[in-house]
């Protein structure tokens, strides 16, 4: 399991730098007239959506359990949200820049539950396994 949680915390931190990279991208290729001729598909969006709610599941979620610290919850919580608001509601009724602020935001609020449930989770091992040199310790002497 906590193998799990650490594999999920690093796509995790990895698909959201992704979506941001995509979300500082876009601005930029649109500058450059050959590009514009792309069709904008917004599947990817769904599929980004997807990509980032599994590292959720798999490592915050579960993370949570293990360490109980609710500041993951409510970063990744926000995180998503704002990922999914910006696709559905945001983009089609304000525009892609409205869309990609929130985006972004999002992004940055799913790196710092990741990295945050890295940490607790980290900290919460090595009191585990300080608690159990203690134990073992005790009951040698």
């Amino acid at each position: 399991m906590k193998l799990l949680i650490k594999i999920g915390d690093y796509l995790g931190v990895i698909a959201s730098a992704l979506c941001l990279l995509h979300c500082a991208l876009t601005p930029i290729a649109l500058l450059i007239p050959f590009l514009t001729q792309i069709p904008h598909h917004d599947d990817f969006h769904i599929w980004m959506i997807a990509v980032v709610a599994l590292p959720i599941v798999f490592s915050l979620l579960p993370g949570f359990a293990q360490h109980r610290q609710a500041v993951v919850l409510l970063f990744g919580l926000t995180g998503f949200i704002c990922f999914a608001v910006s696709v559905f509601w945001v983009g089609p009724r304000y525009g892609e820049l409205a869309e990609l602020i929130l985006a972004s935001i999002g992004g940055v609020n799913l790196i710092i539950a990741h990295v945050k449930n890295r940490g607790y989770c980290k900290a919460c091992a090595m009191s585990h396994s300080s608690l159990g040199e203690r134990v073992s310790r005790n009951n040698n002497t």
